[in-house]
């Protein structure tokens, strides 16, 4: 593949720059590729390189495509393996800890004090997992450093924030339920919070790497961002890569202004990849209205944007095109 001016100076700054980099890419820039161009050309040791990936399946992909030794993990793996060393020994993973927990806490003899608890469980179970993903750390916990804290008025925030029901019982529990499931992650019992949470809150020793590549970064949280920075090595650099246009994971608690934030905090040096080699001509023109600095690789079809309406037949469609909606 024929390297874009863009991509070739992405690769020199990996290669040669001093600064962390910022690579804002859009959708179809073909940033993986891109990626594993500079892990090709950097000249750093594999072993000494941290690529951070959104998913398992992702993560597998790019281990297949990056110097072989290459450390390709996903964050959630990263804050297990030092969660995992924190403690000495093999832990156990639990998905669904948190809802045995609250929903213990949430039975009793009386039938009518039964009933209502049961109402409280969901947003209970919710508000343990989000008071996580901020890095809320009960004060009995001495020996670990809260990202944010503890207080009444931070859990109703929390709650408000996310559309979850908050009432004095509902944070009783809540916070009843995330000291009993830090309890059990120290014993040995995880849940896939606690892979993040845990390390975090905790200051596990995290391995530490000259270059630290993160993909899909408009997607990460706060408690990401604090693993992710104690990974980087004194002198090493963060690359920091994605698509602000494509953050849409602010209902799991990442950070609505992740890429920016970010950057600013390392520094960073912004590059962008502006080039779509997946989208027609007629579609990137239409993308301009949102993104402005999208363009269309000179290769890619012309294609066509048409508004059918509300009152569209099967017909209208050609045979073998895709339609994706939206599952109301």
């Amino acid at each position: 593949m024929q390297q874009t001016p863009e991509q070739i100076a992405f690769c020199d700054e990996l290669s040669f720059g001093t600064q962390s980099i910022l690579l804002n890419a859009v959708a179809g820039s073909g940033k993986t590729t891109t990626i594993c161009m500079g892990l090709a050309e950097s000249g750093v040791a594999p072993a000494e390189t941290l690529l951070l990936a959104f998913n398992k399946k992702i993560s597998e992909e790019l281990t297949k495509r990056t110097p072989k030794g290459t450390n390709c993990l996903t964050l959630n793996s990263l804050g297990h393996r030092a969660w995992m060393k924190h403690c000495g020994r093999r832990v156990a993973l639990d998905a669904r800890k948190v809802g045995t927990i609250v929903s213990d806490m949430c039975k009793h003899p009386n039938k009518e004090a039964n009933a209502y608890l049961q109402k409280l469980w969901a947003p209970a179970k919710d508000l343990v997992a989000k008071a996580k993903s901020v890095g809320i750390l009960p004060e009995r916990f001495s020996n670990g450093k809260t990202l944010l804290e503890d207080t009444y008025e931070n859990w109703e925030t929390l709650a408000l924030l996310h559309g979850i029901e908050f009432t004095k019982d509902i944070h009783k529990i809540a916070h009843a339920a995330l000291e009993k499931s830090i309890e059990m992650a120290i014993g040995g019992t995880i849940d896939f919070d606690d892979q993040l949470y845990m390390p975090a809150v905790f200051r596990a020793t995290m391995d530490k790497y000259k270059p630290v590549l993160v993909d899909e970064a408009q997607d990460l949280s706060e408690l990401q961002h604090f693993l992710i920075s104690r990974c980087v090595q004194t002198n090493g650099k963060l690359v920091i890569v994605g698509d602000p246009h494509q953050a849409i994971y602010g209902f799991r608690g990442a950070h609505s202004d992740s890429m920016r934030v970010l950057g600013e905090k390392f520094s960073a040096k912004e590059l962008t990849l502006s080039y779509t080699f997946r989208c027609s001509q007629a579609a990137t023109k239409l993308a301009k209205q949102f993104v402005k600095q999208i363009e269309a690789a000179p290769s890619n079809l012309p294609g066509e944007v048409r508004n059918l309406g509300l009152n569209w037949e099967p017909s209208d469609v050609e045979e073998g095109s895709a339609v994706l909606c939206r599952n109301i």
